[in-house]
């Protein structure tokens, strides 16, 4: 891994959006606690929170959201395990690319130090 990527999934059979700003007037689903990135934040989005991306699965096949927003590979992850393919999105244009992080608090830089050389490892 060491990158996620945060897709627009659009309901099956449905135009693939590729900008925070073709989600204004939609309802969003995203999943409860993730952090998508200050520009999702302070686009001015209707989200609905869910807890697994299962559930913003089927509700897109439900029509009960417009579009949900996922990090992947999580979200192929989730398909996978509802037997599905992932539904439309640009895998090649993710709405925001981050690096995995980790965030320590009260540890050394030795530790970090340590950490990040076993991670290139």
């Amino acid at each position: 891994m060491g990158i996620a990527k945060i897709h627009i999934f659009s309901q099956p059979g449905a135009p693939v959006l590729t900008s925070l700003e073709e989600l204004k007037g939609k309802k969003v689903g995203i999943r409860h606690g993730m952090p998508y990135g200050k520009s999702f934040d302070g686009a001015g989005l209707k989200t609905v929170e869910i807890t697994k991306i299962a559930n913003n699965i089927a509700k897109l096949e439900a029509k009960r959201i417009d579009v949900m927003v996922a990090y992947v590979p999580d979200a192929y992850d989730a398909f996978s395990a509802e037997g599905k393919e992932p539904f439309p999105h640009a895998k090649d244009a993710p709405i925001a690319v981050h690096p995995d992080a980790l965030v320590c608090k009260g540890v050394s830089q030795d530790f970090i130090d340590s950490f990040n050389v076993h991670i290139k490892k």
